[in-house]
């Protein structure tokens, strides 16, 4: 039987950080109005891919939790991978914080004007809230944030706490019929649900459960395997193009939670990516590509599409794949870059250091 490997898990987040630029620079610009956008968001593919853009955050919870597990495998120890998780994330968002607020300053030409427009009035209350938006955490407080799509790091926060915590109940048991009762009870539970934050933490948090459920029962290599034949891929592939009809069907025209729905969609598309996509070399590598340095590129893109300065060079393009293809570009460079420079400036030996074990 096959695994779903850290191979596999770079492609699937190259897919996604696709389907989030394509989301945030062509979905969002339309839906505020703005007339650069209105000759991009077109029914085609590229409306369809701009829609669905959304599931992004549930297939990162869904790779967090799984890959969470997979670690606790070697590791049992909960203070340990808490730990050794928030150093990654916290090392990787810190200095994307810190370029987004030049970049911000840059685009505002005044640091006084955007920290009271973003964080108060009241000095003790600006560094508060600047420490709180820094660390990821002001979405769970209701604080102010520079870039409203962090969102999703007060989400990742609550993901690394909860799921340990539910792999040492799975690990506790050979049997899965419990754990399988408590999952779908829970889901059900929660699909007619009313949208909010409240609600899309609960889905995130859900789903990175779900993600550890995946690897300790190994249910997508269970799937694949029972499909391994060349006929058996071709029942396969036809059963989840009519999974992926569903989805859409249910996204448009069922009063379900569309988080419930984008949620259920990421598992899909770890099947996907096991028995399809990491078979096309070509496809498989650039897109390994993308997913090593997706966190980077998933922190950071908006800035690319909503600083002034830089939204109107962004737009200026005559056709869509041009805007994508250069936000793409100049994200994955910049990925490059900050990357480079953290290893360079000691920031990764640092972060080493506070690892538990180093």
């Amino acid at each position: 039987m096959g695994t779903f490997k850290k191979s596999d898990t770079n492609i699937l987040k190259g897919i996604i950080i696709l389907m989030l630029l394509f989301h945030h620079v062509f979905y969002d610009t339309f839906m505020s109005g703005a007339p650069s956008a209105q000759a991009y968001l077109i029914p085609s593919v590229t409306g369809i891919i701009t829609k669905y853009g959304a599931c992004s955050i549930f297939v990162f919870a869904l790779l967090s939790g799984y890959g969470i597990a997979a670690s606790m495998e070697k590791d049992m120890d909960v203070r340990r991978v808490v730990i050794r998780r928030e150093t990654g994330l916290l090392g990787t968002f810190i200095p994307v914080y810190i370029v987004g607020l030049v970049i911000m300053v840059i685009d505002t030409r005044s640091i006084g004007a955007l920290l009271t427009s973003v964080y108060g009035e009241d000095r003790i209350y600006i560094i508060y809230n600047m420490f709180l938006d820094m660390l990821g955490l002001s979405n769970l407080v209701g604080a102010g944030m520079m870039n409203p799509t962090w969102w999703y790091m007060a989400a990742a926060h609550l993901i690394i706490f909860a799921v340990p915590l539910a792999v040492l109940l799975f690990k506790g048991s050979e049997k899965y019929h419990a754990e399988t009762g408590l999952l779908i009870f829970l889901w059900l539970f929660t699909a007619f649900h009313q949208e909010g934050v409240t609600y899309i933490f609960q889905y995130c948090i859900l789903t990175g459960i779900t993600g550890a459920y995946l690897r300790r029962y190994r249910v997508v290599e269970t799937i694949s395997s029972r499909f391994a034949s060349v006929g058996g891929r071709i029942v396969e592939a036809v059963i989840l193009i009519c999974l992926l009809l569903v989805y859409h069907l249910l996204y448009d025209h069922s009063g379900l939670n569309t988080y419930f729905i984008t949620a259920l969609f990421a598992p899909l598309m770890m099947l996907i990516v096991m028995d399809y996509v990491s078979k096309i070399k070509y496809l498989r590598n650039v897109l390994a590509v993308l997913g090593k340095y997706s966190a980077v590129i998933y922190m950071s893109h908006t800035f690319l599409i909503r600083a002034g300065f830089l939204h109107d060079f962004v737009y200026s393009f005559k056709y869509a794949f041009m805007t994508l293809g250069f936000v793409l570009i100049a994200d994955l460079v910049f990925a490059v870059i900050l990357k480079k420079l953290m290893e360079v400036s000691g920031w990764n030996r640092l972060l080493g250091k506070l690892e538990p074990g180093r």
